[in-house]
């Protein structure tokens, strides 16, 4: 195939991830979850773009680039790892997690930095030297610690979206197909230099499988842009989701409504929602209901999915605990009472449905 054809592809590509990626963080939503798969999408665009940089050979004409993409590469995954568990579990990442998530690219920086200070001369140098050989530290050190990087990310993503059940996830009927074939895709990316090699007596070649990969995405990429809005997503689009996907039920609105009610008495009288692994399998199983038929009921009638309408319980049971409290029991202990089994997912929520934290909260109630 041509070389100039295959540069022109590359290019495209790079182009068209980086304004995917521009546009999902400049979103006037402002979403958590849009902000770190911008960021995912804009740092990918960006090394495949160098990348093209490289392969073309026009790193020459512009040699102050060199390797600056490399600490970038580093904090792709971590960018979608942040993406993955906002948009699933709605829990905001803290300080020290980025700090954590950053530690490697960091090092990575420090470690190239004297390549980054390399005169004009003998940055060309570097260039047809060093930089497209197999047998250079940069490969030798780098695409190693890269590689075992996104591996351990990605097949972590690809067991959490796995699970069959996961009390933690935000929504009970969100779509985790297309994170699962995204995910897929990457790791398909990582794996292809061992079904291989990219370099051919050490000079960079192209690979039939990094490029087949990075077209599938950009395919993908495309589909779950138009499929499910995912830039401009907001918290209706599961509702709107799940109306459609019902709209074809046999259920009548006296069904749902007694079925809602046998909900409500269990959540309210019997207070399920004190069990922090309540899955809408045990509420079926309580309510003698098909997981099918509960999900629907609540989707249609609370308008809402079945964990949200669970934090939403465990929400009001925390602020009745507060407004008894008299510093007897940390905020902490009254979030795991209530049934959140995390910090992180009991201050979301709590934040969420109130518009506070939980100290916050006690500091306001205290004052009335």
């Amino acid at each position: 195939m041509n070389a100039n054809f295959l540069n022109a592809i590359l290019f495209f590509i790079s182009i068209f991830v980086s304004t995917v990626g521009i546009v999902a963080l400049t979103n006037g939503k402002k979403k958590q979850s849009n902000i770190y798969l911008g960021a995912f999408f804009l740092i990918l665009g960006i090394v495949a773009f160098f990348r093209f940089l490289e392969i073309s050979q026009l790193m020459l004409k512009v040699p102050y680039l060199m390797d600056l993409d490399f600490s970038l590469v580093f904090l792709m995954l971590p960018s979608y790892y942040f993406f993955v568990k906002t948009y699933l579990f709605g829990s905001k990442p803290t300080f020290k997690e980025h700090l954590l998530h950053s530690v490697l690219a960091g090092v990575v920086f420090a470690f190239l930095c004297p390549v980054y200070f390399l005169n004009h001369s003998d940055k060309i140098h570097y260039i047809l030297t060093e930089s497209t050989s197999s047998t250079s530290w940069r490969y030798q050190i780098l695409n190693p610690l890269y590689f075992f990087q996104s591996v351990c990310y990605l097949i972590y993503i690809l067991r959490v979206t796995l699970r069959k059940t996961n009390p933690n996830l935000r929504n009970s009927i969100i779509n985790l197909r297309w994170i699962r074939v995204l995910t897929s895709i990457l790791l398909l990316l990582q794996l292809s230099p061992l079904l291989m090699p990219l370099f051919v007596e050490g000079k960079l070649k192209y690979n039939f499988f990094p490029l087949a990969g990075l077209f599938i995405l950009l395919v993908l990429i495309v589909w779950m842009t138009r499929r499910f809005e995912l830039i401009n997503q907001n918290d209706d689009l599961v509702i709107d989701e799940a109306k459609t996907k019902y709209q074809n039920s046999k259920l009548t609105d006296s069904e749902i409504i007694k079925y809602a009610e046998q909900i409500s008495l269990q959540l309210n009288q019997n207070q399920l929602f004190l069990n922090q692994n309540l899955s809408l399998e045990i509420l079926s199983d309580k309510l003698n209901l098909s997981i099918r038929i509960l999900s629907e009921v609540i989707n249609r009638h609370f308008s809402c999915t079945f964990y949200e309408l669970v934090n939403m319980y465990r929400v009001e049971y925390c602020k009745t605990l507060l407004l008894q409290n008299n510093n007897l029991i940390t905020i902490e202990a009254i979030g795991q009472n209530a049934g959140f089994n995390s910090r992180a997912t009991f201050y979301s929520n709590f934040k969420k449905h109130t518009g506070l934290t939980p100290s916050n909260y006690a500091k306001k109630i205290r004052t009335t």
